[in-house]
């Protein structure tokens, strides 16, 4: 619920580019049992870059699982 709540709020205005996203993935951050907790990072993505979208130039995350992303994005 937190990780949807979240990530629809953050794209509330560009929600048509995010059509074709399929995977969503956040880490949570609770302080106690009675916290409902807290995104630290999100991530979306899809399960594999479709080779006409492979970038040799950098211009592409080619490794684009959302659970890579979302830990990326928290380890940073």
């Amino acid at each position: 619920m937190l990780s949807h709540q979240k990530f629809n709020s953050l794209t509330a205005r560009i929600q048509n580019s995010l059509l074709g996203r399929k995977i969503l993935a956040a880490i949570i951050m609770k302080r106690n049992s009675d916290d409902l907790g807290t995104v630290v990072s999100i991530g979306t993505g899809n399960r594999c870059v479709k080779g006409e979208e492979l970038s040799l130039h950098g211009e592409t995350v080619n490794d684009c699982h959302a659970e890579i992303i979302s830990r990326r994005g928290f380890i940073r």
